[in-house]
């Protein structure tokens, strides 16, 4: 399934031509039940794609009486309290827009409902049950809930960890010593990659203090410049120890 955002509209989702096809697979998937859940995820823990793109990890809180910590008689109030003395945000069931749920149920081939999100589809494969999960969609859906302010931009202390990590793992790559083009290939994309996050999370750090007011720590250019610097050190190291072409064995 596929989204379109509207800035002047409430986030829709956007109907897929295949949703017939879908539903009418969905009918034969052979899935176990899954029972209703809502979204929630704690403000100190984040993870980033291959483009930088930054999201919360979302975490399915149970809805079924009895399980979860929710009440037998089907109440979440009291799961609800422990979840938010937890830390945990949750995020409502409509908040995505008025009259839509972001929890879908359907019925699999035995007539048992089974309760999906709107960025997951059950399809059959050789017999075999496998979900879908729309990664283009995601970007859309934590937009729209940041827009809205269920989700709340991460912090400077969760970026800064972030971006420790990140420039950690750039200062630990080494070019290839042999001339294999997978090998490089290999290489750059991962330099590529960690390049791409530094720059969003920099960028996520720098709202990120507006919105709470923190200074940035003057120990994180210092501890970036010496990563830098032990990189170039090690590169050099790496360059004058291999052979150079054309050298002539044993002389």
């Amino acid at each position: 399934m596929s989204f379109t955002p509207d800035p002047s509209a409430p986030f829709q989702p956007e109907p897929s031509p295949n949703l017939a096809k879908q539903a009418q697979e969905q009918g034969r998937v052979r899935d176990q039940p899954r029972g209703n859940y809502i979204w929630g995820y704690h403000p100190d823990d984040w993870q980033q794609d291959g483009e930088g793109n930054l999201f919360p990890v979302l975490t399915h809180l149970s809805k079924e009486a009895g399980n979860g910590g929710v009440d037998k008689d089907g109440s979440f109030e009291r799961a609800e309290i422990q979840y938010r003395k937890r830390g945990i945000v949750l995020i409502p069931h409509e908040a995505l827009a008025e009259g839509t749920d972001y929890v879908v149920p359907y019925r699999n081939r035995r007539g048992k409902v089974v309760h999906r999100n709107i960025l997951q589809t059950p399809y059959m494969d050789q017999g075999v049950t496998k979900w879908a999960f729309d990664d283009e969609g995601r970007k859309l859906v934590i937009q729209a809930l940041r827009k809205a302010g269920y989700i709340k931009p991460p912090k400077p202390h969760v970026l800064r960890g972030m971006l420790e990590l990140a420039q950690g793992a750039l200062g630990q790559l080494r070019i290839p010593r042999s001339e294999d083009s997978l090998a490089m290939e290999r290489y750059d994309d991962s330099k590529n990659r960690l390049q791409r996050q530094i720059a969003k999370l920099e960028e996520e750090l720098a709202a990120s203090v507006e919105v709470y007011g923190e200074q940035h720590s003057p120990a994180r250019g210092l501890a970036s410049n010496l990563l830098q610097r032990l990189k170039e050190e090690a590169e050099a190291e790496e360059a004058a120890a291999a052979p150079k072409k054309g050298a002539k064995r044993g002389s």
